[in-house]
């Protein structure tokens, strides 16, 4: 499983890969589910954000509790959950999984997301047990379900909630304190809408008499006709008539439920999304299939290079894809591009790892090794490399006190026709190293 734990997605999140356990069964070997959240990419470039850097993730990337992602004005998301529901993100929208817990035992889930800025749509499958929560907040309000649908969204310091299918609790959250404002909880049924500002927070904690009760209105034409939206509902449409017929088509039995089907077509989607490499090893930035540019690729472009402090002036980029290069390794182009390969497996990194690159540059017929002529950077508070391509894995100061960080090694160099090439690492999930000795306090 790639992952953004590996994207912590370990989401390992973003390294790359979860590791498939088998379990006998009396006459056949079955695969473990996917336990983690994962993203796909809808259209465009998705972005990464750790310690100021923006690292575009790829589909199958998995995502853990702490990370932050944005969408373009050109791109959407999904994040699929191991229970089958669903968070759909719209373009221009930046989110961050606050909580993320998942017990294939009992099949409890807990998602906590707060918005940033823009808007998503969630697809919430029933809940399996009483600890298990559904929450989307925004700086002043927070929406708690345990089974429905509804559109959520926040912009210049107004949220607003937008129910679908059965329903929503919404109440107002102090931007302060960041706790929700008691006794001003309201309820939004099927197409009910909902907006929230901060005055409207500032009356709530002012009064003991619910007030929201009286701005909860009809949806209007703005949302009802929002073709993001219909599409949305048409997508939960068609979810709502694959549970029905896995409830029909599935009979329970001591160790399988609907819920066991539906987690393993969650499994089954996430296959579907993740390219599979016949050398795993070498650098992967893309999608084993050619991709079209989007409108806003080279925007999101001008995002990464400034993170890797290239020139942005008189010099033309090319990123290197995998799709481009042949299994062999050789690039199937006559222009050249550039390699960066580790020496070890990028999962399970924990601080005083050490991984070398070598930074290849390729053309049809020759492969010669570049990395003392490259820069080669580190985004992300993950560690340091050295000229020679030594990682050392160290987490930073700003992202010690988690124990987690994720980010990518990116390699630049510009050839002999002034063209700069750019190779990134898959993303890079690093562990704080525990002190062994932490694991006898408290006496003998």
């Amino acid at each position: 499983m790639r992952a953004v734990t590996t994207l912590l997605v370990t989401l390992g999140l973003i390294a790359g890969g979860y590791a498939v356990t088998y379990k006998r069964a009396p006459e056949e070997k079955k695969v473990a589910v996917v336990s983690e959240a994962w993203v796909e990419i809808n259209s465009g470039t998705v972005f990464l954000h750790s310690v100021g850097s923006a690292i575009p993730l790829k589909n199958g990337d998995t995502i853990a509790s702490g990370l932050t992602l944005s969408t373009g004005k050109n791109s959407e998301a999904t994040l699929h959950f191991p229970d089958g529901s669903v968070l759909r993100v719209d373009k221009e929208t930046k989110i961050t999984l606050d909580q993320f817990a998942y017990k294939t035992e009992d099949k409890s889930l807990i998602v906590a997301i707060e918005i940033g800025v823009g808007r998503v749509w969630s697809k919430v499958v029933g809940l399996a047990t009483p600890g298990s929560s559904w929450e989307v907040k925004t700086s002043n309000t927070v929406a708690t379900v345990r089974g429905t649908a509804f559109g959520m969204g926040s912009k210049n310091g107004k949220s607003w909630v937008l129910g679908s299918e059965h329903t929503v609790a919404v109440s107002p959250r102090d931007p302060i304190t960041k706790e929700k404002i008691q006794g001003a909880e309201v309820l939004i049924s099927e197409q009910k809408f909902l907006e929230i500002s901060d005055e409207d927070v500032r009356q709530a904690k002012a009064t003991t008499t619910p007030l929201l009760d009286k701005k909860v209105g009809t949806s209007t034409p703005t949302f009802t006709k929002d073709p993001w939206i219909i599409a949305s509902q048409n997508e939960d449409k068609k979810f709502n008539a694959e549970i029905e017929k896995i409830k029909t088509e599935t009979l329970p039995t001591k160790d399988s439920t609907w819920r066991d089907t539906l987690e393993k077509k969650n499994t089954e989607s996430y296959g579907k999304v993740v390219p599979h490499s016949p050398e795993p090893t070498l650098y992967k930035a893309e999608s084993t299939e050619k991709r079209i540019p989007s409108k806003d690729s080279s925007s999101d472009m001008k995002k990464v290079e400034s993170s890797t402090g290239a020139p942005e002036k008189n010099s033309t980029k090319r990123e290197v894809s995998q799709s481009e290069v042949g299994s062999s390794g050789n690039d199937t182009r006559s222009e050249t591009s550039l390699l960066l390969s580790p020496s070890r497996d990028q999962t399970k990194i924990t601080e005083g790892d050490t991984i070398s690159y070598k930074v290849f540059l390729l053309t049809n017929d020759t492969k010669r090794e570049v990395t003392k002529e490259v820069v080669l950077k580190v985004l992300g508070g993950i560690g340091e490399v050295s000229s020679s391509g030594q990682f050392t894995a160290k987490l930073s100061e700003e992202v010690s006190e988690r124990g987690l960080a994720y980010g990518a090694l990116v390699a630049t160099f510009k050839n002999s026709s002034g063209t700069e090439l750019i190779a990134k690492s898959e993303i890079l999930t690093v562990t704080a190293k525990v002190d062994a000795t932490t694991s006898n306090i408290g006496g003998q």
